[in-house]
């Protein structure tokens, strides 16, 4: 049995929107940061999730300690659904499991000394207060580095450095004698020099204490020294998981190959071409149908729930490819692009037109990138071209190699 598991876990955010909207009535829009994630962590592991900046994995980490309540879903920590217990049942696994913030700068109050600060779970959960929780907090500095304690006890998170504040933020997230701790990108924030002490500060802590981690990073190649298992989250969704040497031997889904695709090799004769994706991840408030990578991916085609606006952006990109003489033609003939949900309504450029751009548009369809094979009709409507778009349908999870995968390249 696993001993940290989530299950169809969602935690969305209500923006309340602008002053007129709220003075009108509208209601807010509502953002969905983490979306269905099912995960699995064994104990004694290192669990990693991996993702670009705004993908939800630091709200993933909060939503299972609960520091941010979830909207639903199951989290079961050692075989218990901690979302259905009271702030008072939960109590006694708040000591069980705790957390090691992104900025450790933040992380620690400046008007509170390094001493106070890693003793201070102790006195908030009544288990020791003055000489006794100093001295702790003392064992606790020496056990993560900072030594001699009394060097650091009396002293202020502005007298440390960027790494020992960090080792201070360690030391205090174990002093309740935790089993699981999410680590929220712990090395990000430190100086490259500093990074690798602090990874090997964390997998000694680990084996010494019989840790489970919750490794949350940007940085594949810190996730590839650390983890044994590992998580690709794109915008609050797990396009894959699995063994962390499998994905790193032979990824399987696009946005994995693409993220280690830019991951810096330091033997030229090792390097090829970057297959990074385009634009930048999607707003989380009006996310993309369907398969949510799919505007950013080369090899998206009719299942991954194509939008008119993706046929835009797939003639835009045709068109930086062409000679200027039919770049021109093409710009020419399509007057006017207009993108509605799965349709692409086309004002001809040119009167009489529209017979031009439907048989464009079916040599597209019948030629081109896979983008346009998920046109499914073209109709003159009047003077307008209306393209309408095959349905599209949420990708499934499917093992391919031992790794969990939800793409609709692999039916």
């Amino acid at each position: 049995m696993a001993f940290v598991e989530t299950r169809d876990l969602r935690t969305s955010f209500s923006l309340s929107g602008s002053f007129l909207s709220r003075l009108a009535g509208r209601p807010g829009v509502s953002i969905t940061a983490v979306d269905g994630v099912s995960l699995s962590v064994e104990q004694g592991h290192i669990y990693g999730v991996v993702g670009e900046s705004g993908s939800g994995k630091t709200t993933l980490g909060r939503s299972i300690l609960r520091l941010v309540e979830p909207t639903s879903g199951v989290v079961l920590f050692d075989g218990e659904d901690i979302l259905a217990l009271s702030p008072r049942q939960f109590r006694p696994y708040r000591r069980r499991m705790q957390i090691v913030f992104q900025d450790p700068q933040a992380a620690l109050s400046p008007a509170m000394t390094v001493g106070a600060a890693v003793a201070h779970p102790l006195v908030i959960h009544g288990l020791a207060n003055g000489q006794e929780a100093r001295r702790r907090a003392g064992d606790m500095l020496e056990r993560v580095g900072l030594e001699p304690a009394q060097r650091f006890l009396d002293a202020y998170p502005t007298d440390l450095s960027g790494g020992q504040k960090q080792r201070a933020v360690i030391a205090r997230a174990l002093m309740l004698g935790p089993e699981f701790v999410v680590a929220d990108e712990p090395v990000s924030m430190l100086d490259a020099s500093v990074r690798t002490k602090i990874l090997s500060l964390l997998l000694d802590l680990q084996r010494s204490l019989g840790l489970t981690y919750l490794f949350i990073t940007h940085d594949l190649a810190a996730a590839r020294f650390v983890c044994d298992s590992i998580a690709i989250l794109y915008l609050g969704q797990v396009v894959e998981q699995g063994p962390a040497r499998g994905v790193y031997a032979q990824p399987r889904h696009p946005y994995t190959r693409a993220l280690l695709a830019a991951v810096p090799q330091p033997d030229p004769a090792r390097r090829a071409k970057k297959d990074i994706p385009g634009g930048e991840i999607p707003d989380a408030a009006s996310p993309p149908a369907n398969c949510r990578f799919h505007p950013r991916c080369p090899r998206a085609f009719s299942p991954c729930g194509l939008e008119g606006k993706d046929l835009v952006d797939a003639l835009e990109a045709r068109w930086t490819g062409l000679p200027e003489d039919e770049f021109a033609w093409e710009r020419a003939l399509l007057g006017g692009l207009l993108p509605q949900g799965r349709r692409l309504v086309v004002r001809p450029g040119r009167s009489g037109g529209s017979a031009e751009v439907v048989a464009f548009f079916e040599r597209l369809r019948d030629e081109g990138p896979p983008a346009f094979r998920s046109i499914e009709s073209i109709a003159a409507v009047g003077p307008m071209v209306v393209l309408g778009l095959s349905e599209g349908h949420d990708p499934t999870p499917v093992d391919v190699g031992g790794s969990l995968v939800s793409c609709h390249l692999y039916p």
